[in-house]
């Protein structure tokens, strides 16, 4: 798990950061208690919203209301949301648990054909009515689904926010066609495209940073990147160095594992050096913390 990362500002409403000519000074790691008008952001692989006899949903909505987090990034959902009224359930149930009727869900997933609810892959951003009204774009990285964006802005300031999942350097066999990698190929293939899903989906991720950037934008990335920060030439190494994003990570918690069947983390929170002036506290916590889930 890894939430809630915490944006200061000098505003009151909304907490967005303001593009000013001095940066505000940071102390050294980011460990110390956030202000009342912070941003809180939380992200998790939730590794499916849905089990046999778990509604996983339930649990991240009463974390997201009882520590007023604004911004909720999911990844791995396992879910097709245009399965009968799955998303539009999914939809009333975050605005009748948290109280707040202009909360959002935005969702992805392929457009692979498929006849039941479980799908694996997918991504989702829960965000309150506070962020929803400066909302001016959203996105679902239709058709492959990997991941869910918005864009916002106040005033001066224009602030792209994106929950991502990069699948892993699996095998593309027919003995694994229900896999996120599978489905993502199906549809690459259909194109001429031979790149391995992942190769592809590190390369388009980082396309459309960079194209956010050149826009103006600040960027909050909050990714599971089935990779790891000391992979030579990896995903993380490669945002850093062409997108300039900067890692988040706290004093006392760096490179902490964050799959809990594997040893190094994988999920990270990856911002744009002025995002990352105003963040006042990050915290990764323990396995199963939030709901049961290998992240």
């Amino acid at each position: 798990n890894i939430n809630p990362t915490h944006i200061n500002t000098s505003s009151n409403t909304p907490s967005f950061p303001k593009k000013l000519n001095q940066y505000p000074t940071q102390q050294e790691g980011i460990n110390h208690l956030p202000p009342s008008n912070a941003l809180k952001i939380g992200f998790l692989n939730i590794n499916g919203l849905y089990t046999s006899n778990e509604d996983r949903m339930l649990e991240v909505l009463d974390f997201i209301t009882k520590n007023n987090i604004d911004i909720f990034g999911l990844a791995e959902t396992n879910i097709n949301w245009n399965y009968g009224e799955t998303y539009k359930k999914q939809q009333k149930k975050l605005r009748r648990l948290t109280n707040d009727y202009k909360a959002q869900l935005i969702t992805s997933d392929t457009n692979i054909p498929w006849n039941r609810q479980f799908k694996p892959g997918g991504t989702a951003l829960i965000i309150n009515s506070k962020v929803a009204s400066h909302v001016s774009n959203k996105e679902s990285d239709y058709p492959l689904g990997r991941w869910s964006l918005i864009d916002l802005q106040h005033k001066n300031t224009k602030i792209c926010i994106c929950s991502a999942y990069i699948v892993g350097n699996t095998k593309i066999c027919p003995t694994k066609h229900y896999t996120a990698a599978y489905q993502q190929w199906q549809i690459l293939s259909k194109n001429d495209n031979n790149n391995h899903p992942r190769d592809q989906a590190i390369q388009d991720l980082i396309q459309m940073l960079k194209q956010k950037i050149k826009k103006g934008y600040e960027i909050i990335l909050m990714l599971d990147a089935n990779d790891t920060i000391k992979t030579y030439k990896g995903i993380i190494s490669n945002i850093q160095h062409t997108c300039h994003l900067r890692i988040v990570e706290s004093k006392n918690q760096k490179h902490l594992n964050s799959y809990n069947r594997g040893n190094t983390q994988i999920d990270f929170f990856m911002v744009t050096p002025f995002i990352h002036k105003y963040i006042s506290s990050f915290i990764i916590q323990s396995f199963d913390y939030i709901c049961h889930s290998d992240h």
